[in-house]
């Protein structure tokens, strides 16, 4: 039919589509700076209707598409945060991510609407598939547990005390303020990473806790997380601290609370301790559980029960009695708390 001799004909003018016969399209323009608009052209066009045509193709991507929603309408809160956590700070949100990752995971997926067709050296089961390389996209990682910890999935090594060697192509699965945990000599060990290299993770460890030898205690069980508050990761970490004042000797008498919390790549310290000192120092350097980047903020403090002021040093909180000196041959006892960036 020859719609656009047909029209003038009729005489009429008419927009959209007509009896699904044709569609009227009229282009304007704005013409003046009231805001009217006249008329620029007028098309005449067939009027198409839309396929739909059920392929096997199809009906296979809009499953995916739709196992990938309602995976994450059933997800618990701690999954949701897992992926929102590893938004942050990027164009996207946590739904996104996960959405982005679940398509790209079976887009050449192992079974199809039509027909089954799987290659010899595809993983043998749905599950299995998941949790491949393929659905990670290279983090090498298991999807998240419901208690916030992931499989690290690869072979730790002690390098030290404070540091385990790992595979150099994984350096982008760590940040600094991730927990890590794993078996070694019987017990469950617990570790902030405070650095990361192409193939060292740097950890402190909870008090005392450090890395043994590999060689005679394996590391097993090894995981990472990336949230706030993995199930079992203790609330703060414990550690030894030295006391070195101004002049003169520190001798300790009663031993008070001395923690820490790593959030992201800055320490929250807590301290209280009180001891003799001999001389008459007006400062107290007391170590710090992880190095800091020396700086000259100023925080508050008491010495006893009077105000004191602390300064960050890169190896230690310098701990001052304002308008006086730590007190010789009866205790004196320090009480705050500190924020500092890490090193």
């Amino acid at each position: 039919m020859e719609y656009s001799r047909l029209y003038p004909i009729m005489g009429f003018e008419a927009h959209g589509a007509f009896n699904r016969w044709w569609v009227h399209k009229t282009y304007r323009h704005n013409s003046n700076r009231y805001n009217t608009y006249t008329p620029l052209g007028h098309i005449i066009c067939k009027y198409y209707y839309p396929r739909n045509l059920r392929t096997g193709e199809q009906q296979g991507q809009r499953s995916i598409f739709y196992d990938a929603i309602k995976n994450w309408q059933n997800f618990n809160d701690p999954t949701k945060d897992f992926y929102n956590q590893w938004a942050k700070n990027r164009p996207l949100s946590g739904y996104n991510r996960y959405i982005s990752l679940y398509l790209q995971a079976n887009k050449d997926m192992i079974i199809y609407w039509k027909t089954l067709e799987k290659d010899g050296a595809d993983t043998s089961t749905i599950p299995q598939y998941i949790a491949s390389p393929y659905f990670t996209r290279g983090f090498n990682i298991q999807p998240v547990t419901w208690d916030g910890w992931l499989m690290a999935n690869e072979t730790w090594t002690r390098n030290s005390e404070t540091s385990i060697t790992k595979p150099s192509d994984t350096v982008l699965k760590y940040q600094i303020g991730d927990k890590i945990k794993f078996t070694q000599h019987g017990s469950v060990k617990y570790f902030y990473v405070i650095a990361i290299t192409d193939t060292l993770i740097i950890v402190r460890g909870n008090g005392s806790v450090v890395v043994e030898d590999t060689d005679t205690y394996p590391i097993t069980s090894n995981f990472l997380s990336h949230v706030e508050s993995p199930y079992g990761f203790p609330v703060y970490f414990t550690y030894t601290s030295t006391k070195t004042p101004q002049s003169g000797t520190y001798t300790s008498v009663r031993s008070l609370d001395i923690y820490f919390k790593l959030v992201g790549n800055f320490t929250i310290l807590v301290y209280a301790f009180d001891g003799n000192c001999s001389g008459t120092p007006t400062y107290i350097d007391l170590s710090l559980p992880i190095n800091a980047v020396a700086t000259e903020l100023e925080q508050q403090c008491l010495v006893n029960n009077v105000p004191g002021r602390t300064l960050i040093q890169s190896a230690a909180l310098r701990i001052t009695k304002i308008g006086g000196n730590w007190n010789t041959g009866a205790y004196s006892k320090a009480t705050g708390m500190a924020i500092y960036k890490i090193s």
